[in-house]
């Protein structure tokens, strides 16, 4: 839809017409100081017809409406100057929040007046909370701003247009949107025509408020040229929001033939600034009723006389919000009749216990159960669970309870009574197959379930499964039978036909080197892993190993192939490190570790004996006459050391001694 505003301009094109803007504050003091853009604006007036907006779509979701409801009260239009030098600076319109709102923006109309500062200026839009006499209180809920530039486009409204957007915000009272221009160069801002006749297009709302020098005053407080303002600014904040249908009968149950209908709907569809039929007194187009007997019709509030009450109907009620921009819709429905429909299911839960679940439905609410299970014993409860003594055959009976009247219904049920299942079974290895055998102990009717654990199942009795790889599976048994249920797993290992490697091997030598020769059987791939007890390891079939130390060790040998793992281990002991024999001269110096004490034999007298330690210092040193002497060592730090032996003859024996404790 287009729109026109029409300029008169002075015999200087580029000046305005200035008017004189009085606040009445009785008597009105002047001002002089608001600019209207133009004597004669002319424009268009909107079409306020729910026709356009009956034709068009509608969405089950409301909004983003425009609310063009500021628009829809013009008949013409009116520009005065915003700025903050020489009139009011900011311009406020109140709306209405009769329930949760969310805004996103703001559509106005706007142009720069003059070139004066640059040809575009930046105005905020902002939200605020509505405070006493509709103006803006506390600071604003949301700030955007938008740019406005000269171009007047020749008074097209719809090219004159500026949209302010900003984060959603959720409002749940009135507000005021707000346009501020906090520069000295005017905008030419769009409102409705305060001078339109027989009423000025505020119809007496006093929807509009200004802001002079950092006071806001109300449009009944502000005249223009004499001509008090009765107008709107043309502000159309972009809303969502939910619309909910909703109603109650005064009764469910037919007591009469007549049923009152009260409509508790959203709110938000009988507030004029936001349905177009609430706008045109037409609310009640947006409530459109359906009886279920072929009545209905357009109303907030009704009523149905109903000919025939022996049968059930349905009623519909159709919300309708005729937005600005876009329509919505929202259905609620009741039952209204005396429809009773007692129906329960049950299960066997095992050991007679019988778990039984009400299904009935019915128009108005249930308010009692009562339940026969037929041997003797009852329950008011809604889902009761009752146990049989014994096994047989039984006739339940539920009794449903509603405000229209009572209901019935039976079924004969067979319960058997037992114990729970118990789940076990046997596997034969043939491996990569295996037979499993089910020996569960169950009652009557009994389901296999079996999960083999390489995400194959079976429901067999008694299966056989072949696994495609080797490894570790857990088998899972689930029966179930007359009584219950019962779950048992096993783990078997797949070799697909392998035998397990066995490892082995022999030793042979003399102190301190061994060979160890490996009898290990396997199959393909085969690898080897020695650890020789004294830190040393190989990977090769076969080992030599020279000891350094006197010890007793543990060889372990650890054979790998594609079938498996296994280990064997022996033990060497090594005592001779320490014997020294040169030339039939016989030299023994031990233990070796030595702890307490360290025993040396000679075949010639020992004359003297020294300890060094590693940076060659003494650290003991005795003199003997003797082939067998005895040196202490209890007080020697632990390490190595270097033991010098000087025989009768002069020579002198040398070694290394470990000293441990």
């Amino acid at each position: 839809m287009g729109y026109f505003v029409i300029l008169r301009q002075t015999e200087n094109f580029n000046l305005m017409e200035k008017l004189l803007l009085t606040l009445a504050l009785a008597p009105f003091v002047g001002f002089s100081q608001m600019v209207d853009t133009g004597a004669d604006v002319q424009f268009e007036p909107r079409s306020n017809s729910l026709a356009a907006i009956e034709s068009g779509s509608k969405s089950t979701t409301c909004g983003p409406d425009t609310v063009e409801y500021t628009l829809a009260k013009a008949t013409g239009l009116s520009a005065l100057s915003i700025n903050n030098a020489t009139s009011g600076y900011a311009v406020s319109q109140y709306f209405n929040c009769p329930q949760q709102i969310t805004l996103t923006g703001v559509e106005f109309y706007a142009y720069k007046l003059d070139a004066t500062g640059g040809t575009s200026i930046n105005v905020n839009v902002q939200v605020f909370a509505a405070g006493a006499d509709s103006l803006p209180t506390g600071l604003p809920l949301v700030t955007g701003t938008v740019p406005v530039d000269t171009n007047f486009y020749g008074g097209d409204l719809e090219l004159l247009s500026k949209f302010g957007g900003f984060p959603p915000i959720n409002v749940s009272v009135p507000y005021v949107v707000v346009i501020e221009n906090n520069s000295p160069n005017g905008i030419g801002l769009l409102f409705s025509d305060y001078q339109a006749t027989p009423a000025p297009d505020g119809l007496q709302e006093w929807l509009c408020g200004i802001n002079i020098a950092g006071l806001w005053y109300n449009s009944y407080n502000i005249n223009v040229g004499g001509v008090p303002l009765d107008c709107d600014a043309l502000f159309n904040p972009l809303v969502s929001y939910t619309m909910d249908a909703g109603f109650t009968a005064s009764e469910n149950c037919f007591g009469g033939p007549t049923i009152n209908f009260t409509n508790t709907s959203s709110p938000i569809l009988q507030d004029r600034m936001y349905n177009l039929a609430a706008y045109l007194n037409l609310t009640s187009l947006s409530y459109t009723w359906d009886f279920g007997d072929g009545g209905g019709g357009n109303a907030i509030d009704t009523s149905n006389t109903y000919a025939n009450t022996t049968i059930d109907y349905t009623v519909y009620l159709t919300d309708t919000l005729f937005g600005w921009t876009s329509t919505c819709v929202d259905v609620d429905s009741t039952f209204i009749g005396n429809d009773l429909m007692p129906m329960f299911s049950n299960v066997p839960a095992g050991a007679g216990v019988v778990n039984f679940t009400d299904n009935s439905t019915a128009s108005s609410p249930i308010t009692s159960w009562l339940w026969d299970f037929g041997d003797g014993n009852t329950s008011t409860m809604q889902n009761p669970s009752h146990t049989y003594a014994a096994s047989g055959n039984y006739t339940v009976c539920l009794t449903a309870v509603t405000a229209c009247g009572t209901d019935s219904t039976c079924t004969s049920i067979n319960v058997t009574v037992c114990s729970n299942p118990t789940a076990a079974f046997s596997e034969t290895n043939n491996d990569p197959s295996f037979d499993f055998t089910d020996g569960s102990t169950t009652t009557g009717v009994v389901t296999y379930s079996w999960d083999f654990g390489d995400g194959n199942t079976s429901t067999q009795q008694n299966p056989t499964h072949t696994y495609v790889d080797n490894g570790t599976y857990t088998v899972t048994l689930t029966i179930i039978d007359d009584c219950g249920t019962s779950t048992v797993t096993s783990t078997i290992t797949v070799n697909n036909g392998c035998t397990d490697p066995v490892a082995g091997f022999t030793q042979t030598g003399t102190e301190p080197t061994f060979t160890f020769t490996n009898t290990s059987t396997s199959s393909t791939n085969t690898t080897y892993s020695w650890d020789m007890g004294d830190g040393t390891t190989y990977t090769t079939q076969d080992v030599t190993h020279t000891y350094t130390a006197n010890n007793t060790y543990t060889v372990t040998l650890t054979v790998t192939d594609d079938c498996g793992t296994n280990t064997f281990t022996q033990t060497v002991t090594v005592s001779t490190i320490g014997l020294l024999d040169l030339e039939g001269e016989t030299f023994v110096a031990y233990p070796n570790p030595a702890n307490d004490v360290l025993n040396i034999q000679s075949s010639l007298n020992v004359v003297l004996v020294e300890l060094m330690d590693m940076t060659g210092r003494v650290i003991v040193s005795n003199e003997y006459n003797a082939s067998e002497v005895t040196v202490k060592t209890s007080q020697l730090a632990e390490g190595q050391y270097t033991l010098r032996v000087k025989q009768e003859n002069g020579e002198v024996k040398i070694t290394s001694i470990e000293v441990i404790h």
